[in-house]
């Protein structure tokens, strides 16, 4: 009678943990999901607009550039920035960044050299960003 009643327990206690484990980790999901939803939408709603302005393409479609005029509120002036977009790549990346102008003005030297607002980019690895020039 006592070894059924041990195993009773043992059995009880095995569907006590199991429980804590699963609710525990339903609590850390529920948690982890808000913590990176309020981080996404903190993200946007915080983020400086943007508009899109002007976008080229090399000669041989290997990159793509977009610029956006950006605004960042009432206490700073318009930039410009450019992303590069590499042909058959995910993502894009920073490629030029400038203050205090409004239009951007992109001219193909080669289909690795473009001239942004006559500054001269070497692509993929060059980029041009006002706060180190």
């Amino acid at each position: 009678m006592e070894k059924f009643n041990d195993e009773l327990n043992e059995d009880e206690e095995i569907k006590r943990i199991k429980r804590t484990s699963t609710i525990a980790l339903v609590l850390v999901l529920i948690i982890l999901s808000l913590l990176i939803g309020g981080i996404v939408f903190l993200k946007s709603i915080f983020s400086p607009s943007k508009e899109l302005i002007n976008q080229t393409e090399s000669m041989d479609g290997k990159y793509k550039i977009e610029a956006y005029l950006i605004y960042g509120g009432a206490t700073t002036d318009w930039a410009v920035r450019c992303y590069l977009k590499i042909d058959n790549k995910f993502g894009k990346k920073v490629i030029y960044n400038d203050y205090h102008i409004k239009d951007s003005e992109m001219i193909w030297e080669d289909n690795d050299t473009v001239y942004i607002n006559g500054h001269k980019i070497e692509l993929p690895d060059g980029k041009y960003d006002f706060r180190y020039d």
